[in-house]
Order: structure tokens, then C-alpha cells, then sequence
């Protein structure tokens, strides 16, 4: 596997505060869009996506890595204990707050969620705590808000991303199509290389 020098987008979010351009979030997001994307033709769902696991080196490059609450699908539990319940409260789409099986789709919701957290260089629901989120989520249907100044295309990409109905939720085949016409590069990756960490 190779070294991740760089630290990871929650480092480079929430402990420097880094306001990043418009460029660098775009090819971030893209290089987590192909990332997972090769997932999930391999009918992977990662289910723990967030800042934390997006490792970047020292050139940019985005490796994910923490594979421990992966699945494949359809080789799930039946039951969904409380401890095999997928990720990270506040990345967690909603039907994965629920209890509900898990699809694809849930990685979807959460890349929409760092996708805000890149724009606003904000942690999402920071403010409450778990039941508050799960309520204000589940119940209420709300989203972290867009500051008024939020571009108008990253809006529109990450409310495609965590739409409350899973099956409306784009690909993240889909996601990198949206991310090129906004001006990302299609990621390249090494011969032999793939862009995860410690599964090569």
C-alpha cells in the first residue's frame, strides 16, 4: 500500500480550517467519485464515507481507506444490530439511521455530506446531538444550510446527493459526469494502482 503523506480531509477541513478553491474541491470530490464508483461496480457499499477516510498525499491525490464497516451487498446480516449499524452518525443517510438494509445509495448521501462540508468548511450538525440530528434528519427532513453564498451548482450537486428517497440519488458515475461539466478533470490513476489505501 502506499504511504499517505498528506493527512486527511478532515485534517485539512477541521484542524487547519483550510478555505479550499473551487478547483481543489473539484478535484477532490471527483477523485471520491471514481473512487467509489470502482466500489460499487464491484458491488461494494463502503458505508462509513466521510472526511476522516479520504486520504490526500502530498501531489493531491485522494485514497480512501477504512474498509472495516464495507459490505457487499446482499451478503448483509439479516438483523441490524445497534453494532453493526453502518458509519458515522452524522454522515449516516437516513434510511441508515433507520435500520433499513443498506444500498449503494447510502455512500451517495454521505459524499453530499462532505461535498457541504468542503463548500462551508463547516462540520455538519455540529450544534446537536445525536438524537437532535436523528430527529431533525429522520423526522423533519432537514439538511445542513447553505450559506447564501454557496455556488449554484455545488448546491444543486449535493441536494441531488442526499434527496431523503435513496433511489433518487444519483450514481457516482452520474456525480463524475456532473463534476467534469463543472470543470473537474476525469481522475488518472496509476498503472496497478487503485484508490484505496492497504487493499492493494
Amino acid at each position: 500500500a502506499e504511504l499517505v503523506v498528506g493527512g486527511s480531509l478532515e485534517d485539512l477541513l477541521h484542524v487547519e480550517k483550510r478555505k479550499l478553491s473551487h478547483g481543489e474541491m473539484l478535484s477532490i470530490s471527483a477523485q471520491i467519485c471514481d473512487a467509489m464508483q470502482f466500489l460499487h461496480m464491484a458491488n461494494v457499499v463502503h458505508r462509513d464515507l466521510k472526511p476522516s477516510n479520504c486520504l490526500i498525499d502530498q501531489q493531491g491525490a485522494v485514497k480512501l481507506c477504512d474498509f472495516g464497516l464495507a459490505r457487499v451487498l446482499g451478503k448483509e446480516p439479516t438483523q441490524t444490530s445497534e453494532s453493526s449499524r453502518a458509519g458515522t452518525p452524522v454522515y449516516l443517510a437516513p434510511e441508515a439511521l433507520h435500520g433499513a438494509p443498506t444500498t449503494h445509495k447510502v455512500d451517495v448521501y454521505s459524499f453530499g455530506i462532505i461535498c457541504w462540508e468542503m463548500n462551508t468548511g463547516l462540520q455538519a450538525w455540529v450544534m446537536l446531538d445525536y438524537k437532535q440530528m436523528v430527529n431533525a434528519v429522520l423526522r423533519d427532513r432537514k439538511r445542513p444550510p447553505f450559506p447564501p453564498d454557496t455556488n449554484k451548482e455545488w448546491r444543486a450537486l449535493i441536494d441531488s446527493c442526499w434527496v431523503h428517497e435513496p433511489t433518487e440519488r444519483p450514481t457516482f458515475t452520474a456525480l463524475l459526469v456532473t463534476l467534469m461539466e463543472m470543470g473537474a478533470q476525469r481522475p488518472q490513476r496509476a498503472p496497478k494502482s487503485t484508490p484505496f489505501k492497504n487493499v492493494e
